[in-house]
């Protein structure tokens, strides 16, 4: 069981994991990238990314506060 806890606690939730996707490709291929494409490299489904972020451009603009804060921190 210890490792199953390791394992989750390791692995970022679909939260996490959309805005590290949209973190990467709108820096490689830009905000017009596909919402399949988000899907396909956060690896999870449609519904976490309305869940949590409304859409697309919920997920864009939470990707741009944080990296406005990142850049001012530094």
């Amino acid at each position: 069981m210890t490792t199953t806890t390791a394992t989750a606690a390791a692995k970022p939730g679909p939260r996490e994991r959309l805005l590290l996707a949209a973190q990467e490709l709108t820096y490689t291929q830009g905000v017009g990238v596909g919402v399949d494409a988000l899907l396909k490299a956060a690896g999870v489904a449609r519904r976490s990314l309305y869940e949590h972020f409304g859409g697309k451009d919920g997920l864009i603009a939470e990707v741009l506060r944080r990296s406005t804060a990142e850049d001012e921190a530094d």
